[in-house]
């Protein structure tokens, strides 16, 4: 995905109340937030007592956390575990960590059925096997819905059950030498494309045109292979 790799400049708009001094200035590393419109406020050091002051209006909102100048290796380190704990102070202030979309990664983005029906065939030297594997739709949530507003429901996604077939055949040379093929996704079927509904995030601004956020199965077409055997 290189949109989401290392990038030589950014930009923000900055509007409100909010106050502050950059003094460190650094290579911006894309996080998929262009398009995104939030409230931006200021959360001092990350402390206890700044997100009780925030309270629950951190939640939906973009906030503005002031770091100390980084000058070794163990500075950067602590930086990184002092971001672990902030989650554990945003969820204290009221901040839904665990929202809609985090939780249907476990509920909904996973069909909750898998069939799969095969038929295998043996001819002399010749073996054919066919797998028919049916996967039962996916649903993709926002991390908003009812809750919070910024999105409604209307704005998730199902996408449809899909069959995919698989065709492998082997040949036996002789004792000593094997023929085999296999073709994956012999339909070249392909996951229903996202619909965005108008929203950034749904495909990240035209990055992803088949679901990213759920697990369906790939949306790598049909694939074929072949290979030789030899056993000595």
């Amino acid at each position: 995905m290189p949109g989401l790799w290392l990038e030589n400049e950014s930009a923000a708009e900055i509007s409100g109340a909010v106050e502050f001094e950059p003094r460190v200035a650094a290579l911006t590393f894309s996080t998929g937030t262009m398009g995104i419109k939030a409230e931006l406020l200021d959360g001092g050091h990350g402390t206890a007592d700044d997100f009780a002051r925030l309270g629950k209006n951190a939640k939906g909102s973009f906030i503005l956390i002031e770091t100390d100048e980084l000058v070794d290796l163990d500075g950067l380190f602590k930086e990184y575990a002092d971001a672990v704990l902030i989650e554990d102070l945003a969820y204290d202030a009221g901040v839904n960590i665990f929202d809609r979309k985090e939780q249907s990664r476990i509920e909904t983005a996973r069909p909750a059925d898998k069939m799969t029906i095969g038929l295998a065939y043996n001819m002399g030297n010749l073996s054919i096997a066919l797998n028919n594997t049916r996967f039962g739709e996916v649903t993709w949530k926002h991390a908003g819905g009812d809750e919070t507003l910024d999105y409604d429901d209307a704005t998730d996604q199902i996408f449809s059950a899909k069959m995919l077939t698989d065709l492998n055949l082997s040949y036996q040379v002789n004792d000593m030498i094997g023929l085999n093929l296999a073709i994956n996704n012999l339909g070249d079927v392909y996951p229903d494309e996202i619909n965005t509904k108008g929203d950034f995030e749904a495909d990240l601004g035209g990055r992803f045109q088949y679901p990213w956020e759920v697990n369906q199965f790939g949306f790598s077409g049909m694939t074929i292979q072949g290979g030789l055997s030899v056993q000595f």
